[in-house]
């Protein structure tokens, strides 16, 4: 399945090459010797150990590994959501040049949406469960722009859901994110993160726990933003086979370091590191 999906997306890269030329300019998202840290019972624990990594405008970067090898921590840590007592102890984050790390916690809380924003593994729990669909929404689109009246925050509201294919987004915006399946509360989700024009797009996990044809939706609209509005992508799983689907470059973390990259065709062709090795062994 790996093998066959990567060589279609090779075939793909071909009608890419022009828009990715432009995107490699300068990084959108620039993570340099980066460690996040938290308190243990005898000793700190290095969750996230030295990483560094790179995602451009307009393509998909993913980070795999096994459970507990600091992938969502990373994630975390990139949108200044680690608590105390845990900690960012060094590195740079770099959004578009700016070290997030220098900003103010109120800067650092407006470039969530506007710029940068993340889809959390579990959708459901993510949705605040006791406000409607439209309300979380439209306060969003408010927040990150001032100009814009109630009238015209629900109207992007319902065209951002209907682009995220859910056909009765009117119905939707009085929904509670309780009364609706996984899947639906997913592609919700990417709207809200969306619906501010961030360029910068966290999935942690996004497909899990989803049933296989509404995991293929979920990697069709990631695909679709990445080519529509030139977002980048940060994409964390431990599936192989939507890495071999969807990314375009690839990193390989274990024990809270990254032990190998580069682009995915490569990477699966030619994995270097014995932990990648056993990690595309574990596919067969």
């Amino acid at each position: 399945m790996a093998k066959t999906a990567l060589e279609r997306k090779r075939r793909v890269d071909v009608n890419r090459l022009s828009v990715e030329t432009e995107s490699q300019a300068l990084p959108l998202l620039e993570i340099r010797s980066l460690t996040t840290t938290f308190p243990g019972e005898h000793r700190t624990f290095a969750a996230v150990n030295d990483v560094s990594l790179t995602v451009r405008a307009g393509r998909v970067t993913a980070l795999v590994g096994e459970s507990g090898s600091g992938k969502s921590a990373t994630a975390l840590s990139v949108m200044g959501l680690i608590d105390a007592p845990g900690r960012i102890e060094a590195g740079e984050i770099r959004l578009g040049g700016i070290d997030l790390r220098g900003l103010s916690k109120k800067s650092l809380q407006a470039s969530r949406g506007r710029e940068m924003a993340m889809i959390f593994q579990d959708p459901v729990q993510a949705l605040n469960p006791v406000i409607p669909i439209g309300r979380q929404l439209t306060e969003t689109i408010r927040r990150h722009r001032s100009n814009v009246k109630r009238a015209e925050a629900r109207r992007i509201a319902i065209e951002q859901l209907r682009r995220a294919g859910l056909d009765d987004a009117e119905r939707l915006m009085s929904a509670y994110a309780f009364e609706l399946s996984g899947g639906m509360c997913q592609r919700i989700m990417i709207a809200l993160a969306l619906v501010s024009g961030a360029k910068l797009l966290i999935a942690d996990e996004p497909t899990t726990a989803l049933d296989v044809s509404v995991q293929a939706f979920i990697l069709r609209e990631l695909d679709r933003v990445r080519r529509e509005d030139n977002v980048g992508i940060l994409l964390i799983t431990h599936d192989l086979g939507v890495v071999a689907e969807l990314a375009d470059d690839l990193y390989v973390m274990r024990a809270g370091r990254i032990v190998e990259y580069g682009e995915a065709a490569e990477v699966f062709d030619n994995p270097r590191h014995v932990y990648t090795q056993e990690l595309l062994d574990s596919r067969l």
